[in-house]
């Protein structure tokens, strides 16, 4: 699948279907949870990357790194997909994906998670959706100041807990290769 094979994908209800909007409370919940999982229950630092996150606008980020390869900030799949290229940039310590590796990769997440509980609600899906929104985000940032600063502790220690919940997700992206036909195992 290209680029622009998806524009066809994107015409089907299915895909429409896993849209979200950005509900100001669900947002806010989301972003709690966020900031409680990185301050890992830490008072002292929970209250600086709350102050951090707050100050930014992280769907926006989003559109700034993912948009050019053709992935939106409010639907599920974009989300997931996003979700996916970033775990495998930051374990593989690699670029990110182009636009034509991009599409495959959504191609092959959206029979993944259609149908999911978590498709059936707006609320599910814009609490899951907005979470991978900002994992993702918040994980190539991450990376970028890791990989700029040659910080290779820090590398390899996001590689490694990438590779943990990627696993435990049923997804073992350490042991895939990115191609045009998406991902693809070694």
């Amino acid at each position: 699948m290209t680029a622009t094979d998806t524009a066809s994908l994107r015409e089907r209800s299915e895909y429409q279907a896993l849209d979200f909007d950005y509900d100001p409370g669900v947002s806010k919940m989301v972003l709690a949870e966020t900031v409680d999982t990185l301050a890992r229950g830490n008072p002292t630092y929970r209250q600086v990357v709350e102050k951090e996150l707050s100050a930014r606008d992280i769907p926006a980020e989003f559109l700034e790194t993912f948009g050019p390869l053709g992935l939106r900030n409010d639907n599920l799949v974009d989300a997931m997909t996003a979700y996916w290229i970033s775990m495998w940039t930051v374990i593989h310590n690699k670029p990110l994906a182009n636009a034509d590796q991009t599409a495959a990769v959504l191609a092959q997440v959206m029979p993944r998670i259609q149908g999911s509980a978590l498709t059936k609600s707006a609320r599910k899906r814009q609490m899951m959706g907005e979470a991978l929104v900002y994992e993702s985000t918040i994980a190539l940032t991450v990376y970028s100041d890791a990989k700029a600063g040659n910080q290779e502790l820090q590398l390899r220690q996001m590689a490694q807990s990438a590779k943990k919940n990627s696993a435990k997700r049923g997804f073992e992206l350490a042991k895939m290769k990115l191609t045009d036909q998406g991902m693809q195992r070694r």
